[in-house]
């Protein structure tokens, strides 16, 4: 995010794997980035996966095949 605000840029994109084991922390970062462009604002584009236990599908399945 300090970089980001450092370069000027003027949206950031955040991945998320829903599922993962740390999926918690990923929406932690999305909420706190989020909330600190959107304040000045700037754009925020989330990216989503859908990996992990909850959907049968392994994060490293999901890296693996991309």
């Amino acid at each position: 995010m300090e970089d980001a605000l450092q370069i000027g840029a003027d949206a950031v994109s955040i991945h998320v794997n829903l599922g993962a084991e740390d999926e918690a922390r990923m929406l932690r970062d999305f909420g706190t980035v989020s909330v600190a462009k959107l304040s000045v604002g700037d754009s925020v584009l989330l990216a989503e996966e859908k990996a992990g236990r909850h959907f049968g599908v392994s994060v490293e399945e999901t890296i693996r095949e991309t």
